[in-house]
């Protein structure tokens, strides 16, 4: 925990360094990525199994928003008020050339979107770990 000049206390929720594969491919790539936060996958999942079996083909429930590890870092760094750095290393060569979902068939067959915004669920997330690590640091 550290002190902010208010005199309250902070809690470190991001990392010292952010691991982020910042070479760029051939194609001028960075290592990207999407994410869905936990309550609009869960509400996905729950419509699948409900209706599921009616539905034909793959149905992608996730939050087609693609931006990239680096960005993701910068804004849980801005949120959390973090020190933290950039450790960079080249992209994996298994790295996928697209992770966009086509989520066109849960939309559709199960009236299904991602409603949380990015920034909200990054918010809440952060919010939930400066209560959870001071709980776990007093634990130990």
């Amino acid at each position: 925990m550290r002190s902010r000049a208010d005199g309250t206390s902070a809690v470190s929720v991001a990392p010292a360094w952010f691991s982020v594969a910042g070479c760029k491919d051939l194609r001028g790539r960075l290592q990207d990525a999407l994410f869905c936060y936990v309550d609009d996958m869960v509400e996905g999942f729950l419509r699948l199994m409900e209706n599921g079996p009616e539905l034909i083909g793959s149905v992608n429930i996730g939050d087609p928003g693609e931006f990239t590890i680096r960005q993701l870092a910068e804004i849980i760094i801005e949120m959390a008020g973090s020190q933290s750095r950039f450790a960079r290393f080249d992209l994996p060569r298994d790295d996928p050339t697209q992770r966009q979902p086509d989520i066109t068939l849960a939309g559709e067959g199960l009236d299904w979107a991602p409603k949380v915004e990015r920034a909200e669920g990054l918010g809440k997330t952060i919010a939930y770990f400066c209560v959870l690590l001071p709980e776990l640091q007093t634990a130990g």
